[in-house]
């Protein structure tokens, strides 16, 4: 724009003094603006402070230029380049919570360039981004009677959806990817506006060239937005790359893809546990054999038990949804099915109408295992297709020691450990203590936990010494446990004996009611006397410890739940050490207490004390970072 003002046979010497005069402004906002975030020692604030000086200076310049030169037009063109060169790195620069990426080019043109694609679509998007992929795209918004081809390469479809699922978890392992898989087998019908699908920016590898209106009929055809609302464009900026060398291809006779294979009915199976790149790359290469019928076997019960943290694993119905939810975006057209799988082959060995099964590197086996049974059956034999194991790099980090190297479920699950996993029951309000409700069952390192929570700064509250408050002589709680129970539960000195008590109660759900709707009350009141005090002595957060939290009723009242667990066997194995109990004895206590998963159902917080003790540190230091974070004001 400055070359053809400064060309301009008719407004030459203006021009030049105007342009000058924007170009010193321009270069003293940008050293300006350079020099304010050197001072803030932000690497990514010196290039913005360049960028941004050099634009708003440009146009202090231009507002100058009138005093020297009060050309009205010719200024308010100068400030006008200029302003809308700041709109356009704005909007470039914007991120957006939900996109929807366009892809138009050849399918060889996406693969060459798949990285720059994903590079450029994670840095426009925070949360979700959908992948549309129509080469056909832009020849329809020219002419909406072209027709619509088939994606006939799977192979090299394949080779994209894979790639842009492992790099894009790579650069970004919270973005939610969804790539589609239309006009595959056949012509996709469009889709069903659902809540699943929404989205407030377009993100394309083309110029939209006055097809705006084109392309939003197209959307609400065939792509329709949930959320009606406006919509960001960004065009993204295509580096095409080099190719040196051609691909490296091996041939494997379990890559049906490749062999140019399909079928009507395909089966697979898996826990699906979080979603995540693993499982879409499995869900989309059955897609792509597939063009009828996908049974999909959801593993519960037995086939999960022994599962690393299966604790946190999500109930079998939300696992089937989220399958069938991300399949409906993915290939709306295709029949799906989720049974439960309890053992091992499920339906695989008795269904005749299938005729390929998908497997991973690791489960192959599985898929040879299958084929004997069903010809033991009088079945037929189902081709097998393999997939790539999908790299986890994370797990090569120190915070994730004992992570599988590849992306799996259980890499998921132990991330979420010392995280948020809901929001707290009560939020932080200014002036109030925020009140910590730590849990966990018999031997699971409730006490090392509340140690290092007090270690970091946070008042803590033992209810189990409470409790002992709670028999204390002459008390209340006291006198009606005496009038309750008898006067043969004191020793020689009038104390309550515990012991002799717990004969009374532990084998009655009758008598240990009458016991704990005296206790709990006290503790209770004692707990609360403890609150106070603490807040009065200037603590903001508190901890109460209870292994009957959830039981006695008093997470109602606490701001966050946060639970300690560790498998019933090693929970056996530590009271077993710890205490000297038989194991009946240990087997008998834990039956009485909620388990893992119960309690879990009320966790904002959890900690598996399972590893070396540094890891559990690291997630008790996580869990009070993020805690410090949502306790802070604004």
């Amino acid at each position: 724009m400055f070359q053809k003002l400064i060309q301009d046979p008719n407004q030459s010497i203006p021009s030049v003094i105007l342009t000058s005069n924007l170009l010193l402004s321009s270069i003293t906002g940008s050293a300006i603006g350079f020099l304010v975030g050197t001072a803030t020692s932000i690497k990514k604030h010196r290039g913005l402070g360049f960028y941004y000086g050099a634009i708003l200076g440009g146009i202090g310049g231009g507002i100058q230029s009138y005093f020297i030169y009060p050309d009205a037009s010719l200024n308010l063109k100068m400030v006008s380049i200029l302003t809308d060169a700041y709109i356009y790195h704005q909007k470039m620069s914007s991120k957006a919570n939900k996109s929807l990426l366009l892809l138009t080019q050849q399918l060889s043109d996406i693969k060459l360039n798949i990285k720059s694609l994903i590079e450029e679509s994670v840095k426009h998007t925070n949360n979700e981004l959908f992948v549309y992929i129509n080469p056909c795209l832009k020849n329809r918004l020219v002419n909406p009677e072209s027709k619509q081809l088939l994606l006939n390469d799977r192979y090299k479809l394949k080779q994209i959806i894979d790639q842009f699922y492992q790099y894009s978890f790579k650069l970004n392992p919270n973005l939610n990817v969804t790539c589609f898989l239309h006009n595959v087998h056949h012509i996709t019908k469009p889709l069903v506006s659902n809540s699943l699908f929404s989205y407030d920016q377009i993100l394309t590898d083309f110029l939209l060239d006055n097809l705006e209106i084109s392309l939003d009929k197209f959307l609400v055809q065939n792509l329709p937005n949930y959320e009606s609302k406006k919509l960001n464009f960004v065009n993204l900026i295509n580096k095409t790359e080099t190719k040196n060398h051609e691909d490296k291809e091996n041939f494997s006779k379990f890559d049906l893809i490749k062999q140019g294979k399909v079928y009507e009915n395909s089966i697979i199976g898996g826990t699906f546990d979080r979603i995540h790149p693993g499982h879409k790359i499995l869900l989309s290469e059955s897609v792509l054999l597939t063009k009828n019928r996908l049974l999909i076997g959801v593993s519960d019960g037995p086939l999960i038990a022994r599962k690393k943290l299966s604790e946190l694993i999500e109930d079998f119905d939300t696992r089937c949804q989220n399958v069938k939810n991300f399949l409906k975006l993915v290939s709306p057209d295709l029949d799906v099915v989720t049974p439960l799988l309890t053992d091992p082959y499920g339906p695989s060995i008795t269904e005749p109408d299938y005729q390929c099964i998908i497997v991973s590197q690791e489960t192959s086996s599985g898929g040879e295992m299958v084929n004997k049974k069903r010809l033991e059956n009088n079945l037929n034999e189902l081709d097998i297709h393999i997939i790539d194991l999908a790299n986890d790099d994370d797990s090569k980090t120190v915070d994730n020691t004992g992570d599988e190297v590849k992306i799996s479920s259980s890499n998921q699950r132990r991330r979420l450990l010392g995280t948020l996993l809901k929001q707290p029951y009560i939020a932080y309000e200014e002036g109030k203590p925020y009140i910590i409700g730590l849990t966990g069952g018999l031997a699971s390192g409730k006490s090392h936990i509340l140690k290092d929570l007090q270690n970091l700064g946070a008042a803590c509250i033992d209810t189990d010494k409470l409790g002992h408050k709670a028999y204390e002589k002459d008390t209340e709680a006291y006198r009606k446990i005496v009038e309750v129970f008898g006067n043969d539960i004191l020793d020689e000195s009038r104390n309550i004996n515990r012991k002799e008590l717990g004969k009374k109660v532990f084998n009655s759900a009758e008598e240990l009611k009458k016991l704990t709707d005296i206790v709990w009350p006290e503790i209770r009141r004692l707990r609360d006397v403890e609150i106070e005090k603490s807040f009065s002595e200037g603590y903001k957060i508190i901890v109460v410890e209870a292994p009957v939290m959830i039981e006695a009723g008093w997470h109602q009242k606490v701001n966050e739940v946060w639970v300690v667990f560790v498998p019933e066997e090693e929970a056996i194995k530590r009271a077993m050490q710890r205490d000297g109990s038989t194991l009946e004895k240990v087997k008998q206590t834990l039956s009485s207490q909620l388990s893992n998963k119960e309690k879990l159902k009320y966790a904002n917080v959890a900690f598996c004390p399972l590893w070396e003790r540094e890891y559990t540190i690291r997630q008790v230091q996580k869990a009070w970072n993020l805690l410090l974070e949502r306790t802070t004001k604004k």
